[in-house]
């Protein structure tokens, strides 16, 4: 009999022995370690529990044990969660899961809680639970950011791509494979990439200091592009399609050319006096004849409208500059 106490209580010794050397390990790897038992109602309660969570959550010890268990920091929100686990787990049984708790000053932290379910029959409910407990919320953070960052080229309807010095693509963005779905197979050789080299050599000649602002033609579509160097070999291009200015641009310029033909054609002379503009003087003449003047390019556009035809076709002078012939058609 003396020699079964004696074995119970080395027994005892060493489990106290061992759950100190957890304790201090735990402490150690964790923002805080546990240990929480079955009551019997579906509830658990918390024996013991390290120091750091009374800092961490800024709770007393109190606090806790009013509560019962150290998980009533968790987040409204969040609480299905953890519910459903304390429910689930069995013994034998682990579970690693992230979730938010809410300290007693009102911040939220992202935690990933780890913790295994063990057989106790010397609880009521024949289980404990150990655990402990990581604070991520500065590397939740840190995500979070770089994904918004990331979200501007990943989001951006725009071309967005990064090169090396001899053009292989280290990034396309989703708004450069919709615009140019085979630019990853032909590389350098794409329209978008042309005389890449050339682009190459202006930064070793600015001694990687300047961006180069250029811009190029895919398949009739006009694209300005700002290239930056990051490194002397990684160099990010951010386009931008500037068809419909280059198209209004050069409707203008074939309306100046039509209005100057226009002007040298008269047959009334025009004297002009002074050092006022002529097109200022000239515009009321052809803006005044009651006779409709329209104009339209070789690309079928309008590029000159005087306010009497437009009005005849019941729009405004702005409405029609630029536009196709078609959109003129029912």
């Amino acid at each position: 009999m003396k020699s079964d106490e004696s074995k119970t209580k080395n027994q005892l010794i060493d489990e106290l022995e061992e759950m100190r050397r957890y304790r201090t390990v735990a402490r150690l790897i964790s923002e805080f370690a546990y240990s929480y038992f079955r009551t019997g109602d579906d509830g658990f309660k918390t024996d013991w529990i390290t120091d750091t969570f009374y800092k961490l959550s800024g709770y007393s010890e109190n606090d806790l044990q009013e509560h019962g268990s150290w998980t009533f920091v968790t987040h409204p929100d969040d609480k299905a969660i953890v519910t459903e686990l304390l429910s689930q787990l069995k013994a034998g049984e682990s579970d690693t899961r992230e979730f938010r708790i809410v300290t007693k000053d009102g911040r939220v932290l992202n935690i990933v809680n780890y913790m295994e379910c063990i057989a106790d029959p010397e609880t009521i409910g024949g289980l404990r639970l150990y655990g402990t407990v990581q604070n991520i919320t500065q590397q939740r953070q840190i995500e979070d950011k770089l994904a918004y960052l990331a979200s501007f080229s990943e989001k951006n309807p725009n071309p967005v791509l990064e090169l090396d010095n001899l053009g292989n693509l280290k990034y396309v963005n989703p708004g450069t494979t919709i615009v140019f779905p085979d630019i990853a197979k032909l590389g350098v050789n794409h329209p978008f990439l042309i005389d890449w080299a050339q682009v190459v050599k202006q930064f070793r000649d600015n001694n990687w200091s300047k961006n180069v602002i250029r811009e190029v033609e895919v398949n009739g579509s006009f694209y300005e592009q700002t290239i930056t160097p990051l490194t002397e070999n990684q160099i990010r291009i951010y386009g931008n399609n500037i068809t419909e200015r280059k198209q209004a641009e050069n409707a203008l310029r074939q309306s100046e050319e039509k209005y100057h033909q226009l002007i040298d054609n008269l047959r009334d002379g025009i004297w002009v006096i002074g050092e006022s503009s002529c097109s200022n003087l000239v515009n009321p003449i052809i803006d005044n004849l009651h006779e409709g003047i329209w104009m339209i390019g070789k690309s079928s556009c309008t590029t000159f409208v005087n306010p009497s035809m437009a009005a005849m076709l019941g729009y405004k002078v702005d409405e029609m500059l630029g536009k196709h012939l078609f959109s003129f058609m029912d």
